[in-house]
């Protein structure tokens, strides 16, 4: 998945680009954003994983150079699609900030712990 923010929309943007590499660099003001993501597709297993990479962001206005904060989050994703009965089945197991980075995503919130999510989707 390719995804990117768009500043003067406000909002996240991504699309999917199977069995592709991409990379997308945002730039707010003085620091970085950066989204990196790859799906693959195999008959019936898929699996995905991306970095979201902040570089250089200040946290604080007036604070000086060396609290500048550059982190990476690490996300993954596995999932199995089948169908059964004439329904769409799927189960997927999806990872967030695999390697518990610590960080600050502004002034007033802390950043979110290693998370993990299991979903089964029935369509009909």
């Amino acid at each position: 998945m390719l995804s990117f923010v768009n500043r003067a929309a406000d909002k996240a943007v991504g699309l999917f680009l199977p069995k592709a590499e991409a990379k997308a660099d945002t730039y707010w003001g003085d620091f970085c954003y950066c989204s990196w993501g790859w799906t693959y597709y195999h008959k019936l297993l898929y699996l995905g994983g991306g970095v979201n990479y902040v570089f250089d962001q200040t946290v604080l206005p007036d604070g000086p150079p060396s609290a500048r904060q550059t982190y990476a989050l690490l996300n993954a994703t596995v999932g199995y699609s089948w169908e059964m009965g004439g329904h769409r089945l799927n189960l997927d197991l999806m990872g967030k900030n695999l390697a518990d980075e610590v960080y600050l995503p502004s002034q007033s919130t802390r950043s979110r712990p290693r998370e993990f999510l299991l979903t089964f989707t029935a369509r009909f």
